[in-house]
Order: C-alpha cells, then sequence, then structure tokens
C-alpha cells in the first residue's frame, strides 16, 4: 500500500467524495467531466461506450459513475475500506450497478488478472507510487492494444511549467 492510501485509510478521509445526493449533483459533475474530456483531452465520451475500464484509486467513485453511465464496464481497484461502501452505494442509487464489473479491495501494486482493459484510469495519485516502473509495467500488461491510458500525473517541473503558462494566459488576455 502506498503511503498516500494509507494515510487516507488511517484517517478515515475520502479525498475526493463530491456527496452526490440526486440525480441533479450527478448530471452536473457528469457535465464537468464531459467537458475535461471533450475539450482539454479531446476525447469523445462515446468511447467508453461498450469499453472494459479498469480505474485505479477511484476513491468514492463519482468519475467511475459517469464511466458506467457513459457505457463502460468498470472494474475499479481501491485500497481504502472506508470508500467501499460508498462505492457500492453510489452504484445502486444512480442505477448503474450492472456496469460495476468488479470492486477490488487491494492496491494498484498488489493488483493483478489476465484480463486487458481497454481504457485505465489512474488520475491524482499515481506520482506517489515509486518507483515508476511499478505502474508502468503494470499498465503495459493490463492494455489491450490501441487503448487508452487517462493519467494524470503530477510532477514539479511540468507543475512549474503548467503554471507559468496559466500566467501568461492571464497577462495576455489582460492586455
Amino acid at each position: 500500500m502506498t503511503g498516500l492510501s494509507q494515510y487516507y485509510q488511517e484517517r478515515a478521509i475520502l479525498p475526493t467524495y463530491a456527496g452526490l445526493a440526486n440525480l441533479d449533483d450527478l448530471q452536473r459533475y457528469e457535465r464537468g467531466r464531459a467537458r475535461l474530456f471533450l475539450e482539454k483531452l479531446h476525447l469523445p465520451p462515446r468511447i467508453f461506450h461498450g469499453a472494459r475500464l479498469v480505474e485505479f484509486g477511484p476513491d468514492s467513485g463519482e468519475n467511475a459513475l459517469v464511466f458506467a453511465r457513459w457505457g463502460a464496464d468498470v472494474t475499479l481497484v481501491e485500497p481504502n475500506p472506508n470508500a467501499w461502501g460508498r462505492i457500492i452505494e453510489y452504484f445502486h442509487q444512480f442505477g448503474v450497478v450492472e456496469r460495476l464489473r468488479s470492486l477490488e479491495k487491494v492496491a494498484l501494486e498488489q493488483f493483478d488478472t489476465a484480463e486487458r482493459f481497454q481504457v485505465i484510469d489512474a488520475e491524482g495519485f499515481i506520482y506517489a507510487i515509486k518507483p515508476e516502473a511499478i505502474w508502468i509495467d503494470r499498465f503495459r500488461r493490463l492494455l489491450e492494444p490501441g487503448g487508452f491510458v487517462i493519467l494524470f500525473y503530477y510532477e514539479m517541473f511540468g507543475s512549474l511549467f503548467e503554471l507559468a503558462l496559466k500566467a501568461i494566459y492571464a497577462r495576455a488576455r489582460a492586455i
């Protein structure tokens, strides 16, 4: 288990819990995800329709709900027991439980299967798994040829570069 997931587990924290109470909340959340995928990543949500998707570190499962609503069959790999009940509740509450193929209660490092996936999603925590070869090799084995990896990786120099670009853009708009 990574230090990050252990930290969340020990403190009973769900770091990305959105508290989706009703369908309106979920639809608002889904619109934000659609904007991210269409405008920033240039991936239309239809690529998820019928796709076998594995999400590592789904936390409370809001992103997985959206993938399921877009037609993906999801396998979730979440080591934090504080999240497991919330994930199951969400999938039942929003009527997509048939899209939840499996909830694997292990860390990425312990997840192993012969199955291959068309989409691998790992957002926001992957930088904490060192050495990087652990997850790179795992993804290589799990990804079907022609598949997609959705990866949000925080890196010191990349973050600095992003911040500089935002400052330049804001200044250019002001001029």
